[in-house]
């Protein structure tokens, strides 16, 4: 009886139906949760993500619900089609809220700063991208 079930292609249908319910289960319960643990580390990525134009990287530090994409490549892209250099950021409390500075400087060599608010959710910190260089 037991060989029957095992030779019966619904048997095989059925394991792996819940096999692949059991992979997008643990799929999406191992998924990198967004953003950082401190906002020193949230200031460090930003970083690195802004001066490797990565905006898979920079997403993954974005503060929106829907959107985060489009709206980390529209920060990359600015800074490249900017020019800019010598990128730093840093976490600085302004009037009581943290955000991050991002501290460039312009092709001609005038230093230029980008103030972005940061959120601290779930305690996990992102930032919201805002205007470009």
């Amino acid at each position: 009886m037991l060989t029957k079930a095992a030779r019966s292609p619904r048997t095989w249908m059925v394991l792996f139906g819940i096999g692949w319910i059991i992979a997008i289960v643990l799929m999406i319960s191992n998924r990198p949760e967004h953003g950082t643990q401190t906002v020193e580390e949230l200031a460090d990525r930003v970083t690195e993500a802004l001066r490797a134009a990565d905006s898979g990287q920079l997403a993954e530090l974005v503060s929106l619900k829907s959107g985060a994409d489009e709206a980390a490549q529209a920060t990359v892209a600015g800074f490249a089609e900017a020019g800019v250099t010598d990128i730093s950021t840093r976490s600085e409390l302004v009037r009581g809220r943290m955000q991050l500075a991002v501290e460039f400087r312009r092709p001609e060599g005038s230093r230029g700063i980008l103030h972005l608010p940061t959120v601290h959710m779930d305690g996990r910190w992102t930032m919201t991208p805002v205007s470009l260089p």
